[in-house]
């Protein structure tokens, strides 16, 4: 028997200054349980998008070398729901926080 859709929305955010920041138009790779492989643009929200998902206990992993891996473990997924996915990300040494500023103020 197939239950009915349940998934995951995936967000990338970073702080700058103790602000929550969604980091837009960046592209990310998205690991699921090392098995599910993506490859991801976030939009104006942080959002990288509707993944749907057998109900399970999964870890979510995102990556750009911009940043630091970020990863969600224990991740929930319950038939017919859908969860929220919000992973802060560190920025990568060598990565100003300044520059991020900059481009922020260009888009």
């Amino acid at each position: 028997m197939i239950g009915r859709s349940q998934c995951i929305f995936i967000y990338a955010s970073e702080k700058i200054k103790g602000v929550e920041i969604p980091i837009t138009r960046t592209e990310f790779d998205v690991v699921i349980n090392d098995s599910i492989k993506k490859h991801l643009t976030s939009a104006g929200d942080g959002s990288l998008g509707r993944i749907s998902l057998p109900q399970g206990l999964y870890t979510v992993k995102i990556m750009n070398p911009e940043y630091q891996d970020g990863i969600k473990t224990n991740v929930i997924v319950r038939e017919s729901r859908s969860s929220d996915v919000i992973i802060n990300l560190n920025k990568a040494s060598g990565v100003k926080e300044e520059d991020k500023l900059k481009k922020l103020m260009q888009d």
